[in-house]
């Protein structure tokens, strides 16, 4: 388990004490939202983290519970370790933003013990990691990836931010992998207030500084920040943690919710809505920015972004039970108004609902079925990142309850997302000759329907008849790539031809070396790209993979020409996106299309 340098980093300076906490937190404030409700009932108790993330989080809650559901609300400071007896015992409610690698151990004996339940993700992804000011890219292009600088330019890169990076006094593994990497830095510890001083006072003298932040953080707002690209996270790396044996990149978390297990049954409503509270990384840092740059407190910054998230947050408030509104003398006459439209349909009703009962069980089977495919997979041996570790947790989760309920079925959704979107798995065909063929199945098909296998990994399968099957991509897609004849219908049934051909153009060039390009990046980019072109008859993905196979080809014939790498690098990069958000093209480009598949003249 590793020391957070996330939770408590932002402490020192936005930690406050109870008492002062209805102040800050605008209890002594009026309405925020029109047609504001009277708060009565509870109080409902919040736990609040010592960060301002989770402050954000706390008031936007309160603001909605007081005002939309009805019920007081208490906010509660509590440390990482304080917080779990109370939510255990029911002295406290809920926690918006629990951080798990952080609490590995409270983790294990409270969620995993069901004494504090686990109520879903909150939807914000959070980092920790090295910063520096983004136009330091312009002297030092591959100081976003260390492991991809030349000894000179490490060392004037290095140089340039005096051998330093600033770190915070959280409990980080900076000294660790500055020192397990043999690079020459120092690791000097600051706090928070006095980092972003020096910050500041960087930008405003276009320096170069190193440092230590994390995501959600204002401060990726207020400047223009570049991430460096670390040794990349793997669990065996932490496992060195107790020996200073890190070496690798902070790894990525997904933030989850946790709460007194008979909350639900005590505040029915209020359990509902925090269920259903959901934040991206940006709209809690858009929240901080006002917070710390336009001067307003955190009660009026949350009020405000409310006022004009009405469409965001209106989802998150659960329908009122008619008892709660409602007089009895109102209720009784309707209801028995009502009892013969009851009785009539009813017999229906209960033949709907068994249907509805057999489908859903059915569907739960079939999830747990796919749940139990993704764990096998996991033991089969894949490689995974550490957002996919987090993922196959939740998902480990899920896989032991004998129902699942709507919320785990976004969860399963949130989660199968992060898994297609982030390109967490790394096919290998040796890894996955070990997996049974239904598994390796439902993972290459059903999870990651649009995923291409890495270049290296395609042109290692290039001889299977299996995988160019598979991928409908015959030999010639490989050995005639460099001629002038390339036919590209042959990736017509192919659904990746525009990505598959870009990035190896990209790699056959030198690219990603010479401007430190990182190949999961650029291959996201190139399949977002690839998705905006219509399925138009010409103006298509087709077609723009054609383009790139020709500048590719003029490229290896003007090799004399001794082209800059940035001028190859716009050249690839306008092929790829000429025709972008293209609408269908009139007859001229038609009769070309017709005439180039048919090898006649135009």
């Amino acid at each position: 388990p590793r020391a957070t340098g996330v939770h408590f980093a932002m402490s020192s300076r936005f930690w406050l004490p109870p008492l002062l906490l209805p102040l800050w937190l605008g209890l002594v404030h009026g309405a925020c939202l029109e047609d504001a409700e009277s708060a009565s009932g509870g109080p409902v108790t919040l736990v609040q983290g010592g960060w301002l993330g989770s402050e954000v989080d706390c008031a936007l809650a309160q603001i909605l519970l007081e005002e939309r559901v009805g019920v007081n609300v208490e906010v509660q400071a509590f440390g990482n370790d304080d917080k779990w007896p109370p939510l255990a015992d029911g002295s406290a409610q809920c926690d918006l933003e629990v951080w798990t690698t952080s609490e590995l151990a409270n983790f294990a004996a409270y969620i995993d013990t069901g004494k504090v339940l686990n109520v879903g993700l909150l939807g914000i992804v959070g980092r920790n990691g090295w910063y520096f000011p983004a136009y330091c890219l312009n002297s030092y292009p591959h100081a976003d990836n260390i492991q991809t600088m030349g000894a000179n330019e490490m060392a004037k890169f290095f140089a340039a931010v005096n051998h330093t990076v600033w770190t915070s006094p959280w409990g980080t593994y900076d000294a660790d992998i500055i020192r397990n990497n043999g690079w020459d830095l120092v690791a000097e510890v600051i706090e928070e207030t006095d980092l972003l001083t020096k910050v500041d006072a960087a930008f405003s003298h276009l320096e170069c500084i190193l440092f230590y932040l994390w995501t959600p953080h204002y401060y990726l707002k207020k400047h223009e920040l570049q991430r460096v690209t670390l040794p990349f996270y793997s669990d065996s790396c932490y496992e060195l943690a107790s020996s200073g044996g890190i070496y690798c990149d902070y790894p990525e978390e997904m933030l989850f919710k946790a709460e007194y297990p008979q909350f639900a049954a005590k505040f029915a409503r209020p359990a509902a809505m925090l269920k259903q509270l959901s934040l991206k990384s940006q709209q809690q840092i858009d929240i901080m920015y006002d917070v710390m740059t336009n001067n307003m407190s955190v009660y009026d910054a949350s009020c405000n972004w409310l006022r004009n998230n009405t469409l965001v947050w209106q989802s998150w408030i659960p329908a009122r039970h008619v008892s709660d509104s409602v007089p009895l003398e109102i209720i009784l006459p309707a209801v028995l108004g009502s009892a013969l439209v009851f009785i009539a349909v009813g017999a229906g009703a209960i033949a709907f609902l068994l249907f509805q009962r057999r489908r859903l069980r059915v569907a739960n089977m079939e999830l747990q079925r796919r749940l139990s495919v993704i764990l096998q997979v996991r033991e089969g041996g894949l490689k995974y990142a550490s957002l996919a570790e987090s993922a196959l947790q939740k998902l480990g989760i899920l896989l032991h309850k004998k129902t699942l309920d709507e919320q785990d079925l976004r969860d399963i959704e949130v989660v199968i997302q992060l898994i297609a979107e982030k390109k967490i798995y790394e096919f290998d065909s040796q890894q996955l000759a070990s997996v049974e063929e239904e598994t390796r199945n439902f993972l290459m098909y059903q999870i990651l329907p649009n995923q291409v296998l890495s270049m290296d990994s395609m042109v290692h399968h290039a001889t299977s008849a299996s995988t160019m099957h598979s991928y409908n991509i015959g030999t010639t897609f490989l050995t005639e790539l460099d001629l002038w004849n390339f036919d590209v219908f042959q990736l017509k049934a192919h659904n990746r031809p525009l990505s598959t051909v870009a990035l190896l153009v990209f790699k056959t060039h030198g690219l990603l070396e010479a401007f430190g390009i990182d190949e999961d990046i650029l291959t996201s980019f190139l399949q977002k790209a690839e998705d905006m072109y219509q399925a138009n008859p010409y103006h298509n993905r087709q077609h723009a993979t054609d383009v790139v196979q020709a500048i590719h080809w003029f490229l290896l014939k003007l090799e004399t020409a001794n082209f800059p790498a940035i001028d190859k690098l716009a050249m690839v990069f306008s092929a790829v996106c000429h025709d972008l958000g293209a609408v269908a093209c009139g007859n001229i480009g038609l009769n070309f299309n017709v005439a180039r598949s048919q090898g006649t003249q135009a």
